[in-house]
């Protein structure tokens, strides 16, 4: 965008006019005394990658392979300890970020829980049966506990998120605040 200002006052002039119809960020802008303007147009990404690794010898047994490919914006992943399930929060219904599954070995991604409110912070148990998830409900943060595709039950009001889940599933480690 661009306004007029006077050299004389420093006070606006003119009316706003837009130089860019790009779809990415705008930014960083710098203008010649020539005339010429450069800009940074800044599109972000994020995707959920997987790298197999061997823990005893410090080193990748494969390559890294990007395991969701559509546009939406995902975070905070947590994978089950059998490597078959991977949690994650993403925007891709279009509201604001909820919990979504993907199956690795299948290759089909399901949302684990939706609603209007922000969910954050997935954590799959073992088996990949089960997550544990923040949701921030009218200033509040409440932590919930869901199967794949069922009901979300309330597990803790005022806790921060889980963290971990024990080995035999039954109890979720949370962080207070």
């Amino acid at each position: 965008w661009e306004i007029g200002l006077s050299p004389r006052t420093g006070k606006v002039t003119g009316l706003l006019k837009r130089l860019t119809t790009g779809a990415g960020e705008e930014i960083h802008a710098s203008l010649s005394s020539g005339g010429s303007l450069t800009f940074t147009n800044w599109e972000t990404r994020t995707d959920v990658w997987s790298l197999p690794y061997d823990l005893d010898h410090a080193s990748p047994k494969g390559a890294l392979e990007r395991i969701t490919q559509s546009p939406a914006y995902r975070e905070y992943p947590s994978l089950s300890t059998n490597g078959r399930y991977v949690a994650f929060a993403s925007k891709q219904s279009g509201g604001p970020r909820n919990i979504w599954i993907r199956d690795l070995v299948a290759g089909k991604e399901s949302s684990a829980s939706s609603s209007s409110f922000l969910e954050t912070y997935p954590v799959i148990n073992s088996s990949g049966t089960r997550i544990a998830f923040s949701v921030y409900e009218k200033d509040n943060r409440v932590v919930y506990v869901s199967a794949p595709g069922g009901t979300p039950e309330k597990l803790c009001e005022g806790c921060l998120r889980a963290t971990d889940w024990s080995s035999d599933e039954k109890t979720v480690l949370m962080f207070g605040g």
